[in-house]
């Protein structure tokens, strides 16, 4: 379960690492890909 945990934590926090430099997409794609 933690395992699982820290591999969401790990994918939400390279979404916002991707997406920040990209910033043509609006937070609803990240939200609709997850």
């Amino acid at each position: 379960m933690l395992r699982y945990s820290l591999l969401t934590a790990g994918l939400l926090l390279g979404a916002s690492a991707f997406a920040a430099p990209a910033g043509d997409l609006p937070p609803d794609a990240l939200a609709c890909e997850g």
